[in-house]
């Protein structure tokens, strides 16, 4: 009570602190809305971050992190190239590019996205140890699970509650049982960070489009299976560049797919629609930023998507307008990032020589002693002494010839920039053409890329004559169930539900063809060097996972016991996960002696899932009365529970397996390191 009687309220309208609540409220909706789409979007998000906290491990598994790491210290470090060697005993790993004598990593636009949260860390380590900071992330994403899913079930208190004795317990076991962390790899953690938040927004973008184009209940089947039932979140720890490029295609082309809908109001639904038309083109500009070349692919992707399923009279307009502004802002980082580093503003990394651990030789003429200015200019000591003459004034004519000069000078630029742009063109197009090639004339490459690889000679010599590598279908049996896909394609097709026209003019038209023409692309783009080393789960092609899974929604066989039977599909997969995963780690101790034994058992019980759904999923399609729905849904989950077994293990159960180098490798969240010292299984 105050003075006069009233009562205090700390978040009165009329209050200053109130004020600022209701807007950090508004903004907090709205950055929901935008992002999540609404409160199961973000549950999604959040579940993403716990099963990635559980399974993320601070150090280096992969020799091209170390080039990543040290480029993304020299960043933060406020310059481009890499100039100390803070992660391994050298400079000379795979993608350390040379200029001029100085040294670059790449994948710039990750280095980037990934400065705010080392920021974040970096400030919050001031006050906290690391080790316990990651620990409670991990707890405050536990607690905010709890208390989206009570809210979503209408039990917010009783989740609520959960949820907070859980985060609670688990911290204080983790501050418990804490190690020293080595600050050294704090740029290290935060570049991990950044790959789980993309990650965890793979399985957004998948409820959002699902849920749009489908129901509800499909979408969150789609979000937490992309979660889940995907690789995605395997890599997503890893500072590599395939979870960005897998999140940005999907981003775009649900994007576009999105801008198709109608709104309630049409003035502001237009330039809505125009907008969100144009914001799928500014993902261009991130996933070239990162990898030119699958950024150039998605352009061309998203071009003959928006071409084939838009209007079908073209007229430059407001929306090409939009698009072109925002394709055009989107890469300029991309140039600005190209002319800093080679002097080219379509050269990227990647183009440039690589770094094999030669002398290094400044190659820049400036730097050179008493090297002139250029041919035919006079040095100081050709002048008489005091002299200041510069030649006789310029006369008024003189600026004509300036003029010519500078429209001569920006053609050339132009021409410049169009013979850049026709030779990436060219390059793609040959690569393209060369794996259209290598899927007509060597069909065992696409067999065992996708199907079954096994022992592979000159894969497993790279690999310490390991059978490591898993297939797609290996590593996501889920895709068992898009043999249903062409049944349910041909009777519709048969009974004229629909019109093709009509289909290409809605969302769902622009999304089957601008995932299916990306995939299908990117599987081209890389055929000729897959099966490749290290590859594990075939992570070139990672952005062919999650878009696998939305081909597989589609088929109405997929959807309907869905629909129909979704508790049967979350007691298939938890019954999978912990009572399937229990027996899974018996079977690898009693039968497995290796590594490559242990995945290759993996990928043997992955392939008998697939073909059980994709039996069950095509007698579903062709025969209509039988009554397999629960079954079906069983069967999803199960197959499911299969890759996160896979995925769990191979975080913490086969640990010593895969290796760690130097000073890297201890679990972010402390109670998991003595769960992986306890059940190490090769």
């Amino acid at each position: 009570m105050t003075s006069d009687g009233t009562s205090l309220r700390l978040f009165d309208r009329n209050q200053p602190w109130g004020r600022r609540y209701r807007r950090l409220a508004h903004a907090g909706r709205r950055l929901e809305r935008g992002v999540f789409g609404d409160r199961w979007g973000l549950f999604v998000f959040l579940l993403a971050l716990v099963v990635s906290g559980l399974i993320w491990r601070v150090g280096i598994f992969i020799t091209d992190s170390y080039t990543v790491g040290n480029a993304f210290v020299a960043l933060t470090e406020g310059h481009l190239d890499v100039r100390r060697i803070v992660y391994g005993e050298s400079l000379a790993t795979p993608g350390m590019h040379v200029v001029n004598g100085q040294l670059y990593g790449r994948n710039f636009g990750q280095l980037v996205l990934s400065l705010p949260a080392y920021w974040l860390l970096s400030g919050l380590s001031m006050l906290v140890d690391p080790r316990i900071l990651l620990a409670a992330l991990w707890s405050l994403s536990v607690l905010g699970l709890g208390s989206v899913l009570g809210s979503l079930v209408q039990r917010e208190r009783m989740f609520t509650v959960a949820g907070s004795l859980l985060a609670t317990g688990s911290f204080l076991a983790n501050v418990a049982i804490a190690t020293d962390f080595d600050t050294v790899y704090l740029p290290f953690a935060a570049l991990q960070l950044t790959g789980i938040i993309a990650g965890g927004l793979v399985g957004v973008v998948l409820y959002r489009l699902c849920r749009r184009l489908q129901t509800a209940r499909v979408g969150v089947a789609a979000g937490i299976l992309g979660v889940l039932g995907t690789p995605v979140l395997l890599w997503a720890p890893i500072p590599k560049r395939h979870v960005f490029t897998t999140l940005f295609p999907l981003a775009a082309v649900t994007t576009l797919a999105l801008s198709r809908a109608g709104g309630p109001s049409p003035k502001r639904s237009d330039a809505r629609k125009r907008w969100t038309h144009a914001l799928a083109y500014g993902f261009v500009g991130a996933t070239a930023w990162i990898h030119a070349a699958e950024g150039l692919l998605l352009f061309l992707v998203l071009l003959f998507t928006d071409l084939l399923t838009g209007e079908t009279a073209w007229r430059p307009g407001r929306t090409t307008a939009a698009i072109l502004l925002v394709l055009g802002l989107s890469l300029v980082p991309l140039a600005a990032t190209n002319a800093a580093i080679s002097g080219d503003p379509f050269e990227p990394p990647r183009e440039l020589p690589n770094y094999h651990g030669q002398e290094l030789v400044n190659a820049d003429p400036s730097a050179d002693a008493g090297g002139s200015s250029g041919p035919g200019d006079a040095s100081d000591g050709d002048r008489p002494a005091g002299s200041t003459d510069d030649g006789p004034p310029e006369s008024p004519d003189s600026l004509f010839p300036d003029v010519v000069g500078l429209v001569v000078g920006a053609g050339a630029a132009v021409s410049a920039t169009l013979q850049s742009v026709f030779d990436s063109l060219e390059r793609l197009g040959s690569e393209l053409s060369e794996g259209i090639m290598t899927a007509v004339t060597e069909p065992v490459r696409v067999y065992q890329t996708f199907l079954r690889s096994g022992y592979l000679a000159g894969v497993a010599g790279e690999d310490g004559t390991a059978a490591i590598s898993l297939t797609v279908l290996e590593s996501m049996p889920l895709l068992g169930g898009l043999l249903a896909l062409p049944v349910a394609a041909t009777q519709r097709f048969l009974n004229r539900t629909s019109s093709f026209t009509s289909w290409l003019r809605r969302p769902v038209g622009t999304a089957d063809i601008g995932l299916g023409a990306y995939a299908i692309a990117l599987t081209l783009l890389y055929l000729p060097r897959l099966p490749l080393h290290a590859q594990l789960t075939v992570r070139y092609l990672l952005p062919v996972f999650p878009i696998g899974l939305y081909f597989c929604l589609r088929s109405p066989s997929i959807r309907r016991p869905i629909e129909a039977h979704a508790p049967s599909l979350w007691w298939g997969y938890t019954v999978g996960l912990f009572i399937g995963g229990q027996v899974l780690v018996i079977a690898v101790v009693a039968l497995t002696s290796t590594f490559g034994e242990a995945v290759q058992l993996h990928a043997v019980i992955a392939l008998g899932l697939a073909g059980a759904l994709a039996v069950t999923a095509v007698s579903s399609a062709v025969f209509e009365n039988l009554s397999v729905g629960r079954s079906l849904a069983v069967m999803l989950g199960l197959t499911a529970a299969a890759t996160t077994a896979f995925v769990v293990l191979v975080s913490i159960g086969y640990t010593d397996a895969i290796g760690t180098y130097p000073n890297g490798g201890d679990h972010a969240v402390p109670f998991v390191r003595l769960l992986a010292d306890a059940v190490t299984l090769a």
